[in-house]
């Protein structure tokens, strides 16, 4: 039998959506299939990638070994934050968390789980986004509560007139 190693990566897919350009479409779900769906021209698209940080992937094992841990691994938040602090597998949380929500929309096909939130621009309000985090048995209304699943560095400024979407994406292969 052939070794194989496991992993997991984090994709992020972070759309900048001009005010009102998707105001057609009735829920954030909806948009969020939208942008799936459609090469959209007048939207802003990013790409960036991050490993699941150690904390996590410690529980994971335990877990795997038959052990019980406190964690139930449901990603469940999504943050913002404006630190430009360097993304380390050490994180165990954003380090200037401004907002955090539920995701929209979860699903998982074959070894891929997806998440998917969509903030408009009255959320965003005017910010300098550096930094992203998923959250596992996080709380919307407090900051950094739990376990922080992955983080990435972004660098986008919002002044009250974009909305915001982050498509995220956990592969596990082995």
């Amino acid at each position: 039998m052939e070794k194989q190693n496991l992993s997991i990566t984090a994709n992020y897919t972070i759309y900048k959506i001009p005010k009102w350009s998707l105001d057609f479409l009735w829920s954030n779900k909806e948009k969020i299939a939208y942008l799936h769906d459609h090469d959209v021209p007048w939207v802003k698209v990013r790409k960036g990638h991050n490993l699941v940080p150690l904390l996590l992937r410690k529980y994971l094992a335990t877990m795997i070994s038959g052990s019980t841990v406190t964690p139930t691994f449901k990603a469940n938040i999504i943050a913002l934050g404006t630190d430009a602090t360097p993304a380390q597998y050490t994180d165990t949380q954003l380090y200037a968390e401004t907002l955090r929500s539920n995701f929209d929309n979860r699903y998982s096909q074959e070894n891929v789980a997806y998440l998917d939130v969509y903030f408009p621009s009255a959320t965003m309000g005017t910010m300098s986004l550096q930094e992203i985090g998923v959250f596992v048995d996080g709380l919307v209304g407090t900051p950094n509560s739990w376990y922080l699943l992955s983080r990435i560095n972004v660098n986008e400024t919002f002044d009250g007139w974009s909305d915001f979407s982050v498509n995220v994406s956990f592969t596990i292969t082995g």
